[in-house]
């Protein structure tokens, strides 16, 4: 029941955050804002696009914050067995966190993977990241799910993270 509980804690996140910030409210330790667009993290992406990305129909997404961070997750369920089956996670943050996301991921032993093409800098993580940086914020996608092959996630998430990149 990982997904459920995954679930449960961005609801408790969303409650004990503030969900309902607007956006550009939180700012980063390094200076840099977490704004993300107007109408929030959620406004980067539609939903059309998660699901042409995942192969899913998206029944439903949640927004989460907190000082320097704005984050929206987009879900799909199983309404039969009312288990989650798809997610996709943005987060929106100072540039100084994809700085320390790569150098942690190289003491971790994780192997970070040059995504070209995509912001001022990018990089993957098996098994469905993709870190971006722009300017003076970042944003990171995660995606998990029925697409089994970590290959096939982050396709997806490469895919997602060029159309954030616009509107970031």
């Amino acid at each position: 029941m990982r997904v459920s509980f995954v679930s449960m804690a961005v609801v408790i996140g969303c409650l004990l955050t503030s969900c309902g910030q607007s956006a550009g409210q939180g700012t980063a330790s390094g200076g840099g804002s977490a704004a993300a667009a107007p109408g929030g993290t959620c406004a980067l992406l539609r939903a059309q696009e998660v699901q042409d990305a995942m192969r899913s129909r998206i029944t439903g997404s949640t927004s989460a914050g907190g000082t320097g961070w704005q984050a929206c997750t987009w879900y799909s369920t199983d309404a039969a067995n009312s288990v989650q089956v798809e997610e996709v996670e943005l987060q929106v943050r100072a540039a100084d966190y994809f700085d320390s996301r790569r150098h942690d991921a190289g003491v971790n032993g994780d192997l970070p993977v040059t995504v070209a093409g995509i912001g001022d800098d990018a990089f993957s993580l098996q098994p469905g990241y993709v870190f971006v940086k722009k300017g003076s914020r970042s944003y990171s996608l995660r995606t998990s799910g029925a697409l089994a092959a970590g290959d096939q996630r982050i396709a997806a998430a490469r895919t997602l993270a060029a159309e954030v990149l616009p509107r970031v």
